[in-house]
């Protein structure tokens, strides 16, 4: 009996959490995608123009 109560019981329950943590983690990556997007392309221009000034004042780059 126990048997059976453990696979009514915890198993489903394990298989109820681990389809709301995939949910979850989906959803959140579907959420924070485009803002991390928005972020790494705001990084990578301010990096170019950073590059882009420092060249243009006259300093060269070490490599």
């Amino acid at each position: 009996e126990k048997f059976f109560n453990f696979l009514g019981t915890d198993a489903f329950a394990i298989l109820v959490w681990i389809g709301i943590l995939i949910i979850g983690t989906y959803s959140l990556f579907l959420i924070y995608q485009p803002l991390a997007g928005v972020f790494i392309g705001w990084y990578m221009t301010e990096t170019v123009y950073s590059l882009i000034e420092i060249n243009q004042r006259g300093f060269r780059l070490p490599w």
